[in-house]
């Protein structure tokens, strides 16, 4: 296995602390994550992040959508920079940059994590 390659189970820890993270700052009917992972960076992506009400909300009332928005990515981004430290530790890479994003129409959370490629970070 090569340094860019992980096992399962490193990714299973990183997936169990999104979900947790959420969990505890959302709560919902989430209970997987998945992760797909490349040179630049990864993406978490957490199915099921919204409350079925969260969507009707969205679906009926537009008015209500922005501000739900605003506060379900408020939250993801703090739950984005908890997980940070874990995904740093378990894939020995320095994180750059996080950027949240709700699926509002899925209701889906995806985190987009851009990797510190810098030199100094590499170990180069």
């Amino acid at each position: 296995m090569n340094d860019r390659q992980k096992s399962p189970q490193q990714l299973d820890q990183i997936t169990t602390a999104i979900i947790s993270a959420w969990h505890e700052g959302h709560g919902g009917s989430a209970d997987q994550a998945y992760i797909f992972q490349g040179d630049e960076g990864i993406v978490v992506m957490i199915p099921k992040a919204l409350y079925q009400a969260e969507l009707n909300l969205l679906h009926n009332y537009s008015s209500g959508s922005k501000l739900l928005d605003r506060y379900l990515r408020s939250l993801l981004e703090t739950v984005a920079i908890e997980v940070s430290l874990d995904i740093e530790e378990c894939l020995n890479k320095k994180i750059a940059e996080a950027i949240p994003l709700v699926d509002m129409s899925a209701g889906w959370a995806i985190i987009f994590y851009r990797f510190d490629n810098s030199p100094e970070n590499n170990g180069q």
